[in-house]
């Protein structure tokens, strides 16, 4: 059945923009694409106004976090600026004819979801950023704003939740079972009090007459709220526990996987978003990484695995997205592809289809026939394209490119200077440490690291560390403390790795915690010492998880990283005073963070540039985000130091770890990796890095430590290879005997892209272009 979609004004302009249909046969779901996540905030924007000038009264549920950040930004800059010329001349042009900023005061707010439980007061709380990011910026009163707070609950309401359950692990299995203890026999009447808190909620947006816009973004899981996946359709407001993928997601906000793991929410449900039949509900996704749940959700048919498809059935849903969140859209794909001209691909594109048809197909590249191209979309429209008699050729064109990455990856520079640049302290490790093994003694090398990364420490590492180093020391310890570098504690720890004396390492450790402590407090003899662990025990105890540390916090925290790296480098054979810990002014810990300037970010990177002059610099190289994440604002800081000395000339070398993975078409290196490679990266990580060691904030993927993802990663890629080429892809000719032999064994592949410095650059700016910033200063 044809369903009729009506446009609004803006939708019209925006899907004029973007050449593309409003929806494609193979999509249940319209969809609007824009270039980047800026222009996402601004098309969301002016939607939601012409929406409020149609229903000044409406009720609205808007989202947290940081995913609406430039939705935000965007109604700030029009509320404050409606009236200015150019303003008014860019909303004409965008579909809206209003002399006056909308009347917003009359709005009906619902709260989309919020942790459970959690004190309203917390800046992590959902209901602090509703009250601190929307009710004053669109004037709603409380009367109007319909708000999730579990401190007003039954039991809650009249004791601090942390008596009720300590730690906030909530168990939503006392529902059915009977309590064990007088501790239970609380907690299961807390959960049931808040059952009838959510059956209330529920009543009151039906009271309202349901939502008539509803914002919304899409999880890891591809939940909307917190409706994680497996959540029927038909479900209501209610009180649920997260899935490893939205608790890991999740763990930013609330201080780590610890608390999230075991934190239940309070969340809307599928059945209460779309109860109003007329809603318009739009859910934005930027970022590649976004680009398989928006898939699933726009192509497949509705099932519960698919939380956001629920939308599916209202004919005024939509998915705003970015060019890299639409990626996955296989009719969008095949619409690039019509654009080519005939008789004509550039290499990367006919190597990525060949290699997507050989992976899906489960053959090697060499097996591959023509109606295997044929049957697969992309596939079929290559051929369209270049009408070639027979697949031969291409076939052969990209077997060859890939066993040049692999030669490439053979031969790995010596006699160079090579600058690695990381935004965090365990980047470099978790990307490419097994080739750091062999460049470390084969060249020069200095390190980088752009930011502190205090947001990675845990309150519940630093809490236990501060217990174990309150204790009585040796005279030779406390030698060592306070008549000796750090540089003389690090060897004693590379001593005991070498050595695999673990008692050693922990004991060594915590001389290099306490160190931290001396050096970044200014403390001169141990009696100040044990004063200042102890006022760190009592801050970190009573601070919550999640909690935006003050300054000295975090220089502390990550000193403590710091200090991780340098053991990492220090066994690896690289001098203390040749690893540089910059600490960039961006870096600030704030959920919407500043952007990067040259004078505080970008001229301390090209002033250690002009005093290395590197002849290869690595990189962080992440796809377009979610946003202007750290990775991303690093990258243009170091773009922007280049751009500063045109003299220089490097190469660079894009990397990715754990977050993002290059195509095998995307990388233009493949570095071999043997077992012992992939064991010692597990080794080294798990004792260098050892505030990761639980994996306080893990990828939603894995549940470990960062080091076991890598190492997945990293057979995982050697396995493609071998899909690509055959398991005896060792034994071609165009590699030596000695190739072949270190190929006999390689259990992984570590992907690089390497670029000369105008590809950097072209490729920095490009990304800028898909996240560039209201607020751009580097330029």
């Amino acid at each position: 059945m044809m369903i009729l979609y009506h446009l609004s004004a803006v939708e019209k302009v925006y899907l004029r923009q973007s050449t593309r249909e409003l929806i494609y046969p193979q999509e249940k779901i319209p969809v609007i694409e824009v270039q980047n996540v800026v222009e996402l905030g601004k098309l969301t924007v002016l939607r939601f106004l012409e929406w409020v000038i149609a229903h000044p009264e409406g009720v609205i549920a808007l989202p947290t976090g940081k995913s609406p950040e430039y939705f935000i930004k965007y109604l700030h800059h029009y509320k404050a600026h409606w009236n200015d010329q150019g303003v008014q001349l860019d909303l004409k042009s965008n579909g809206i004819d209003n002399l006056h900023f909308p009347d917003t005061t009359r709005l009906k707010f619902i709260q989309i979801d919020e942790f459970y439980p959690i004190d309203p007061c917390q800046h992590n709380s959902f209901n602090y950023y509703v009250r601190n990011y929307y009710l004053p910026l669109l004037g709603i009163t409380q009367v109007n704003a319909l708000l999730i707070d579990s401190s007003k609950i039954g039991l809650l309401s009249k004791t601090n939740y942390h008596r009720i359950f300590p730690k906030g692990n909530v168990d939503l299995l006392l529902r059915e079972r009977e309590p064990r203890n007088k501790l239970e026999i609380l907690q299961k009447q807390a959960i049931l009090e808040a059952d009838n808190y959510c059956l209330d909620y529920e009543k009151k947006i039906r009271s309202w007459g349901g939502i008539g816009f509803f914002l919304g973004g899409i999880g890891p899981d591809g939940h909307i709220a917190f409706n994680i996946k497996g959540s029927d359709y038909s479900s209501r407001t209610r009180l649920l526990a997260l899935n490893y993928e939205s608790a890991a997601a999740a763990a930013a906000d609330l201080g780590g996987i610890e608390t999230a793991r075991n934190k239940a929410v309070i969340t809307i449900g599928l059945g209460t978003i779309i109860e109003n039949k007329d809603i318009t509900a739009i859910i934005i996704a930027s970022g590649e990484a976004k680009s398989v749940m928006v898939a699933s959700a726009v192509q497949n048919r509705q099932h519960p695995d698919y939380p956001a498809a629920i939308l599916q059935d209202r004919t005024n849903a939509r998915f705003y997205l970015t060019k890299g969140a639409a990626s996955r859209l296989q009719a969008r794909e095949i619409e690039d592809l019509k654009v080519i001209p005939t008789g004509t691909a550039n290499q990367h594109l006919i190597d990525d289809i060949l290699i997507t048809v050989s992976l899906n197909c489960g053959k090697k590249l060499d097996d591959l026939k023509i109606e295997d191209l044929r049957s697969h979309l992309q596939g079929k429209a290559l051929l369209e394209k270049l009408e070639p008699a027979n697949i031969d050729h291409l076939l052969q064109g990209t077997k060859a490119a890939i066993i040049r990455k692999i030669q490439r990856g053979l031969h790995l520079p010596q006699g160079k200077t090579i600058l690695h640049t990381s935004p965090h302290h365990d980047d470099i490790m978790l990307s490419y440490l097994p080739a750091m093994n062999y460049l470390a003694h084969t060249n020069t090398n200095f390190s980088a690291y752009l930011t502190s990364g205090f947001n990675a420490l845990s309150n519940h590492f630093v809490e236990d560390l501060l217990i174990k180093v309150d204790r009585v020391y040796t005279n030779d310890e406390l030698d060592l403390l306070f008549n000796h570098h750090e540089r003389v504690i690090l060897e004693q720890f590379t001593s005991a790795y070498k050595s695999n004396d673990y008692e050693k390492m922990h004991a060594v450790e915590e001389l290099l915690f306490v160190k931290t402590i001396i050096r970044c407090f200014t403390i001169t003899d141990i009696d100040h010492v044990h004063v200042k662990i102890r006022e760190l025990r009592t801050y970190f105890h009573n601070a919550y998880p999640g909690q935006k540390d003050p300054h000295d916090i975090q220089i502390f925290k990550g000193a403590i990283r710091e200090t991780e790296s340098d053991r990492k480098w220090n066994i690896i054979g690289v001098p203390n005073y040749n690893i540089h810990h910059m600490r960039l002014h961006f870096y600030t810990g704030d959920l919407f963070t500043p952007a990067p300037t040259i004078d505080e970010d970008a001229l301390p990177v090209y002033e250690l540039m002009e005093s290395i002059n590197p002849d290869f610099v690595t990189v962080a190289f992440d796809p377009e985000g979610s946003g202007p994440d750290t990775h991303y604002k690093v990258l243009q800081i170091i773009a922007q130091a280049i751009r500063m000395a045109p003299d220089k000339k490097p190469l660079f070398w894009g990397y990715r770890n754990i977050w993002y993975r290059f195509t095998p078409a995307e990388a233009t290196t493949f570095i071999p990796v043997q077992n012992a490679d992939l064991l010692e990266m597990q080794k080294m990580f798990l004792s260098c890095f050892s505030s990761q060691k639980n994996a306080s904030f893990p990828s939603y993927e894995y549940d470990g430590p960062f080091s076991g993802l890598a190492v997945k990663i990293q057979a995982e890629q050697k396995n493609i290879i071998t899909q690509l080429l055959g398991d005896d892809y060792y034994k071609n000719e165009a590699f030596t005997d000695v190739q072949s032999n270190i190929l006999k064994t390689t259990r992984g592949f570590v992907f690089l892209k390497e670029m000369d410095v105008d590809q950097f650059l072209h490729s920095a700016r490009e990304l800028q272009k898909s996240t560039e910033l209201l607020d751009e200063t580097l330029t």
